[in-house]
């Protein structure tokens, strides 16, 4: 909340959208953003025996939600359904009108909000059949960096390396990470967007400190004879 408040992001007034959606994700470092809006609210009651401020009634609120899943790496909605949820109840009650709640009394508002908590049962529940199904695939957002500093030894033995990935962007101590050398760029002729690259990998290593911008590796297995070199790329495994 404190992060969704810093960044001006009003989560119930109707702005997450998958552009949106996927900024927070990245933010809060989520593979996806559930999102529900409700299209429509009818609530209907019967009866009215008074006894003085008691009143014998029926009653009935139905909400209808639409809910999403939106994956933050790709902006693709991944779930999408309209639900409805119905709470019906009768008996006693009494008439007290809610602060800043369009005349709605209390028993209304609690009628309502029974609804929506139903809403939000049933597409629960129907999303994760969905992905025990697999019938969605999530994509972890790649965590890539490139490498600032190298420090070794007279002999080369023991390498250190600087990347610029710091506590901000999720990396803890014990990740291991793999060190690539980027070859030839294809680029579009029309638009300059990057359309493949090359990456040889160089060597592997793992995280030994986090620090506020960046974060010290320990390099544990060569692959070739390149030395480790700044602005290597950095790629976190996952």
């Amino acid at each position: 909340d404190a992060i969704l408040k810093e960044q001006d992001f009003q989560v119930y007034s109707g702005r997450v959208d998958p552009s949106t959606a996927v900024k927070i994700g990245k933010m809060l470092g989520v593979d996806l953003i559930v999102t529900g809006s409700v299209t429509s609210i009818v609530y209907k009651k019967s009866g009215g025996i008074k006894l003085g401020p008691l009143t014998l009634k029926k009653s009935v609120a139905t909400v209808t939600m639409t809910v999403r899943a939106i994956n933050v790496t790709t902006g693709e909605i991944i779930f999408s359904e309209v639900k409805k949820g119905i709470t019906s109840k009768s008996g006693v009650s009494i008439n007290v009108p809610v602060a800043g709640g369009l005349g709605l009394s209390s028993e209304t508002v609690v009628d309502i909000f029974s609804a929506i908590e139903d809403v939000c049962q049933q597409a629960a529940v129907e999303f994760a059949v969905k992905l025990d199904s697999k019938a969605m695939v999530i994509s972890p957002l790649p965590l890539e960096g490139y490498v600032v500093k190298v420090e070794s030894t007279s002999s080369g033995e023991i390498t250190q390396v600087y990347i610029n990935l710091g506590e901000n962007s999720g990396i803890k101590v014990g990740d291991e990470i793999k060190i690539f050398r980027e070859g030839e760029v294809i680029l579009d002729p029309k638009t300059n967007e990057v359309l493949d690259r090359e990456l040889d990998l160089i060597a592997q290593a793992r995280i030994i400190k986090v620090k506020e911008k960046l974060s010290i590796a320990l390099v544990t297995t060569k692959f070739t004879n390149m030395p480790i070199m700044p602005t290597d790329i950095v790629e976190v495994i996952r």
